[in-house]
């Protein structure tokens, strides 16, 4: 019997230190494809011979790695999110339901007279439902924080307490240098004792693209220490599969706000590079460390052109910020927010005859007033 691709499964779990493969749970990976190998360098002995053979030829170098491509569906990566992000762990999501929440839409302003705000942090987003104005639900940024009240960047209108009103300040992850060791493995489940293990992993890069007509989709780019073949899983057993909607673009795309206005776009991507290096030793096959580089955040968007003033920041310079919000079926939320970037690259092309007029752009993520150059922030249903 001969591999089929259709019958390959990929799967992962964190590693107690680099190199570690795990003994326990492992996570199955949800992907569309992927193409982890081992690359070697190697040389050719130099020996000289009357009969003008090689006589030798030696690796210099291993290391593993390659891409994992996937669709964008909620839960399914959050682990993979927190490597590419280099962050330890997701914070702790705080919730408030209550009836005697007040709004004040002059000072953006949600109040409790019970005290409940004391686990609200400026600077991190909620999601507000079951006020009776529409305008007053949604996702704000609170940019101060009591324990009687937090004001919220954003306009609200002035609601009496008696609704029952959640605010759900959402589980986020920033930017950080917390190295996180993954071991893939992939099984060849259509014959027997066929495994590949890939040990000392970690996310050097993620892609994502939005684009309209099209299912979100994403990539990892991993760098390992080595391959190794096995005849059995070194894992307990492996967890339930997520079973969340894959999104897209027409359904899944709930805003795509720039410096805090709806922007309408008909494509985004969105790469994260960790410039991540194997350390070789000698007398080590394989990597023995990773090293960091620097975390760099770009991307472009095509943008249909209203007016000047996105082109005028790129002409002069001037900062911004992107937030893209993602909504599935269930509710499940995840938003993106670049609070920091300049764009690097602008026009706004007249293109070709019975076509739209497009703001091409590319942009550049900085560090912001936060210390962090990106977040990740998830609201479960």
């Amino acid at each position: 019997m001969y591999g089929d691709s259709n019958r390959v499964q990929v799967a992962f779990a964190k590693e107690s230190s680099f190199g570690t493969v795990p003994t326990g749970e492992y996570d199955i990976l949800r992907h569309t494809g992927e193409g982890l190998a081992q690359e070697q360098q190697t040389s050719r002995s130099s020996e000289i011979r009357s009969d003008r053979q090689v006589s030798d030829s030696k690796r210099t170098a291993i290391n593993s790695g390659g891409s994992i491509n996937f669709e964008m569906s909620y839960g399914t990566f959050d682990k993979l999110l927190l490597g590419s992000l280099m962050a330890s762990a997701w914070s702790t999501p705080a919730t408030v339901t209550d009836t005697d929440i007040g709004i004040s839409g002059p000072g953006s302003t949600f109040g409790s007279s019970g005290l409940g705000f004391g686990s609200f942090v400026a600077g991190q987003w909620v999601q507000v439902t079951g006020c009776t104005n529409a305008a007053n639900n949604g996702m704000f940024k609170i940019i101060a924080a009591s324990s009687a009240e937090i004001t919220v960047d954003g306009t609200l209108t002035t609601e009496a307490s008696g609704a029952t009103i959640t605010i759900t300040q959402g589980a986020y992850a920033t930017n950080g240098v917390e190295k996180n060791f993954y071991t893939f493995e992939r099984k060849y489940a259509d014959l027997s004792n066929e495994i590949a293990i890939f040990a000392g992993c970690a996310i050097n890069q993620l892609a994502l693209s939005i684009a309209s007509g099209q299912i979100i989709t994403g990539s990892l780019t991993i760098l390992g220490k080595d391959e190794v073949s096995a005849t059995s899983s070194s894992g307990s057993g492996y967890a339930a599969v997520s079973t969340t909607e894959v999104m897209s673009a027409v359904d899944n795309v709930s805003s795509l706000l720039e410096d805090g206005s709806s922007l309408a776009i008909s494509q985004l991507t969105l790469q994260l590079s960790n410039s991540l290096r194997g350390k070789q030793k000698i007398g080590s096959a394989g990597a023995f460390d990773i090293g960091l580089g620097t975390f760099d955040v770009t991307g472009t968007f095509t943008a249909f052109y209203e007016d000047k003033t996105l082109v005028d920041k790129y002409l002069n310079q001037t900062s911004t910020s992107l937030v893209i919000i993602l909504k599935d079926i269930s509710g499940n939320y995840y938003l993106v927010e670049i609070p920091k970037i300049k764009l690097s690259a602008g026009k706004r092309s007249g293109g070709s005859l019975d076509s739209d007029v497009m703001n091409e752009m590319s942009f550049q993520a900085l560090v912001s007033s936060g210390d962090y150059t990106i977040k990740v922030v998830k609201f479960s249903a």
